[in-house]
Formats: C-alpha cells, sequence, structure tokens
C-alpha cells in the first residue's frame, strides 16, 4: 500500500515539458526539516527553440533543472523525453530554472537557453509549465555581440571571442584555417560566404582571401622613422572578368568592401561615431564610402596591384582615426562583389556572414570581431 502522506499530481501526457512536484512526507512525520528540499519529478522535452537548430548535436545537449541555484541534471530517455528527481522546498516561494545547454570543448558548459519562474509549492503540490518563452539572447560567453545559441546554429564558436587576431609578426590564430601563408601578412582568410548569388553569363572565376598585419611604423625614402599605427589589409581577388559599368552604384561592379566598427558596439544601425563600410573599385571610381558610413579618413591610404587572372587590394586603415584601440575588440568584415556581364552585381562574397543574407551594409551587429594585441 502506498504511503497516504506522498501525493501525486496528475497531468495531461501531452505536457512534456512540466516540472511535476511530488511532496514528502508531511512535517509530523518528516525526520527532517520541513525546509529542507522535498522530493519532485520532472518531466520535458526538448524545446522547438533547440529542435529546429540543425547544426547542434542533439547527444551533446545538458539539461539542469535549478531550484534556488541548485543544479539538478536531468537525462534523456525515449522519445526525447527527460526525466529526473529534483528536490523542491514545501510551503515557499522558489525560483526554478530549467536551463539547455552543452559542453563546448575547453571551455566547459555552455548555455543555449534558460527559463526561469517563481514557484510556490503548497502541501497539496503544483505543475509548472516550461513549454514555451526560452531566453537564447542573454547568454554570450564570447561577449561578441551574438548569443551562443546564434552562433552554433551558424556554425561559428561561442567561445572564440575574437574571429581573427592581427598581429605584428603575420600570425593569425583564426580557428585552425590550413589555408597557405600568403607572402604579405601571413594567413588567408577565405571570403567565402556567398551572401548574394544569382545567375552569371560568365564562367566561374572567382575566389578571394583577406589577411592583415599591424604595421607600427613606417620608413621614408630619406631613412626616417615616424610611427603610423595602422593595420596593413591584403584583399586579393581571384576573378578574370571586371565592370565598372555602373556610376553611383559602384557596389553593383567588381568592388572590395572593408567594414569597421571601431568600439566593436555592433549596434543594428550605424552609429555615426566609428562604423565604416568603404568600397574599393579596382577600376573606376576607386574608394569611397557608402551613404550610411562616416567619411573616408584623411589618412587611410590604398593601392591595387594586378596579377594575370585577378587583382589585390592593400589599404593602410589608421588606427586612431577608425576609432580602434590596441588590445581591444573592434568590429570587422570584408565582403567582394562580383559582376561578370555587367548591369548588376552576380553576386557577393563576405568573410563572416550568414549565406544568402546581405546586412552589414546597414546592421553592424553582423560584423567579425578582431583585435589588435
Amino acid at each position: 500500500m502506498r504511503d497516504s502522506s506522498f501525493r501525486y499530481l496528475r497531468v495531461p501526457a501531452t505536457s512534456l515539458a512540466v516540472v511535476l512536484v511530488l511532496l514528502g512526507c508531511d512535517s509530523a512525520s518528516d525526520e527532517r526539516s520541513a525546509e529542507i528540499a522535498r522530493l519532485g519529478e520532472a518531466r520535458f522535452q526538448t524545446p522547438v527553440v533547440l529542435r529546429e537548430v540543425a547544426k547542434l548535436d542533439p547527444e551533446a545537449l545538458i539539461l539542469e533543472v535549478l531550484v534556488n541555484d541548485r543544479v539538478t541534471e536531468l537525462t534523456r530517455g525515449e522519445d526525447d523525453i527527460w526525466s529526473g528527481v529534483v528536490e523542491v522546498p514545501a510551503n515557499r516561494s522558489s525560483s526554478v530554472a530549467v536551463r539547455w545547454g552543452q559542453n563546448y570543448g575547453d571551455a566547459g558548459y555552455i548555455t543555449l537557453a534558460e527559463q526561469r519562474k517563481s514557484v510556490f509549492s503548497g502541501e497539496e503540490g503544483n505543475s509548472v509549465d516550461f513549454n514555451g518563452g526560452y531566453d537564447t539572447e542573454s547568454f554570450n560567453a564570447d561577449d561578441d555581440a551574438f548569443s551562443n545559441l546564434a552562433e552554433v546554429q551558424e556554425g561559428r564558436s561561442p567561445v572564440a571571442f575574437l574571429d581573427a587576431t592581427i598581429n605584428t609578426d603575420g600570425a593569425f590564430p583564426t580557428g585552425g584555417l590550413t589555408y597557405p601563408l600568403s607572402g604579405e601578412c601571413g594567413a588567408r582568410i577565405p571570403i567565402s560566404v556567398p551572401i548574394e548569388s544569382g545567375a552569371s553569363d560568365g564562367p566561374d572565376d572567382f575566389s578571394a582571401w583577406w589577411c592583415a598585419t599591424l604595421v607600427s611604423e613606417q620608413i621614408d625614402s630619406e631613412g626616417n622613422v615616424f610611427p603610423v599605427d595602422s593595420i596593413r589589409f591584403v584583399v586579393n581577388v581571384t576573378d578574370d572578368i571586371l565592370f565598372d559599368d555602373d556610376p553611383g552604384r559602384e557596389y553593383h561592379d567588381d568592388s572590395i568592401e572593408l567594414y569597421i566598427d571601431g568600439n566593436n558596439s555592433k549596434r543594428s544601425f550605424y552609429d555615426g561615431v566609428n562604423d565604416y563600410q568603404l568600397r574599393f573599385t579596382p577600376t573606376g571610381a576607386g574608394l569611397i564610402q557608402s551613404g550610411v558610413s562616416l567619411p573616408v579618413p584623411s589618412d587611410l591610404t590604398a593601392f591595387f596591384t594586378y596579377f594575370n587572372g585577378g587583382y589585390q587590394l592593400i589599404a593602410y586603415v589608421p588606427l586612431a582615426s577608425t576609432g580602434i584601440v590596441n588590445a581591444q575588440a573592434f568590429g570587422l568584415n570584408v565582403q567582394v562583389n562580383d559582376d561578370d556581364d555587367g548591369g548588376d552585381r552576380d553576386a557577393k562574397y563576405s568573410w563572416i556572414g550568414i549565406e544568402d543574407r546581405d546586412i552589414s551594409w546597414r546592421n553592424p551587429s553582423a560584423f567579425g570581431t578582431a583585435q589588435v594585441p
């Protein structure tokens, strides 16, 4: 016979994301203090916000239920049902959080989604619904303006604070890239995310990469040394068909775009402080800025070189004029427009970005993150 001092709650079979509280012995017969947490059962199903993330390995998920910050880890069973026993204090309100996360490399556990509620567990017990309303935006392990879940969804690392480090020696720690080094500035970083694509009458002739180094001083023709504190960007584009037939709309011609957010604020709009979209055209207009960007810094210099089947930009971007500070992160993106047949561009490629989503020109939050050490 079941002990009458235990009470069960019934819930509909479809209510999978429910904390099901099972009260322990009443205070008259409980050997422990009534303030000691009592036993409760919890059953959950992985929420839709996580099930729809194609790049999230469901086997790597961890579900934790926190009662007043005391953690109980639940286990997955059949039909993607998670269950376990948690301890819930009786006759008082408790903070109950349902937290979904994963272990990620050396960084350990990172949170992807969480929902927190205040729960009062009375003598008769109660059930609490955690089906929807999970917070996914508040968890940002690398503090780079993107949530952990968003970066997992995009195939990016949620713990790598910097997408690129611009070193004085040309070394470029960028997540294990194996591209050959360039002679100009170290590791080649691909510009390969197709953020806009379309039909082209020309051959499939396009590829691009970039790299960069810090130039702290230069020597003039007379041997005088003077400080520069600029980043020397090299952008190399293999493209054997170039067009510049769209004056005033050079973003539809072959061109390179360099995006900078000097203080890494990564707002959803250009803030007018140190946000730049700079466009370099290998033929035609030269260096211009977009309508939402700050003007081109007067001490920024750039030039093109050409090779059989392509072209290369070398641009010296001054730190002080663009608001970049040594040892502090700044927003950065590098993009290339490709036009093979005149008129509107045929494709646009980005270093950082989501496929088929061209928003860096209006939204600095889409930039990557870099740092000059």
